[in-house]
């Protein structure tokens, strides 16, 4: 991260770095990404809960020929590392998708530990809803599942990638437009932690 990006995460807690993958790598990831979707059938992602407006599917492997092209590309890690110090990894995959026309976002939920989120952006005008702040010290307990007044929302390009504090409350929005707007989802902890 650059010096404006790294204020931008610390006050805000998360940031976008736009153009991080090229229209080929794009294409692949999303071929991938459907075809995982697929393979899930018409339950994917309804493990946990039931979400009428989005497809999931989890514990994707990194290494994953695709995949490991997005997940595993240097402006990524090297992002990763700037904040979680050398040697940090990936240790959780998901990909996830919010159906055309969904009248209503996704869960807000947080991680847990004093890890590091990142969303690659497959498609356009994929918008992803923050509750700004949520990530410091002070902020305090936020019911994940009420709106605030501090809650933001952000649209940015596809092969962008979202970069952003483990505990900072986060959820997927509604899906105006006529296509699925597809999201891989990750989680990089420090080489110390499990």
């Amino acid at each position: 991260m650059n010096g404006e990006q790294r204020r931008r995460f610390q006050e805000l807690g998360f940031v976008v770095i736009e153009g991080v993958l090229e229209a080929a790598v794009l294409s692949r990831v999303r071929a991938r990404v459907e075809a995982l979707f697929e393979a899930a059938g018409e339950n994917a992602g309804h493990e946990f809960q039931r979400d009428p407006y989005g497809r999931r599917v989890t514990d994707l492997d990194p290494r994953d020929e695709e995949l490991s092209a997005a997940v595993r590309h240097p402006t990524v890690t090297t992002a990763a590392e700037s904040v979680l110090g050398p040697g940090c990894r990936l240790v959780r995959l998901s990909a996830g998708s919010r159906s055309p026309f969904a009248p209503v976002g996704g869960t807000m939920s947080a991680e847990t530990g004093e890890g590091l989120c990142a969303v690659w952006l497959l498609d356009p005008s994929t918008t992803i809803r923050f509750v700004a702040g949520s990530h410091r010290e002070d902020a305090g307990a936020h019911d994940a599942s009420a709106a605030c007044p501090e809650e933001t929302t952000l649209t940015a390009s596809a092969g962008g990638v979202v970069l952003f504090g483990s505990r900072l409350v986060y959820g997927g929005a509604p899906n105006p437009t006529g296509r699925h707007l597809r999201t891989l989802h990750g989680v990089f902890a420090a080489a110390d932690e499990e």
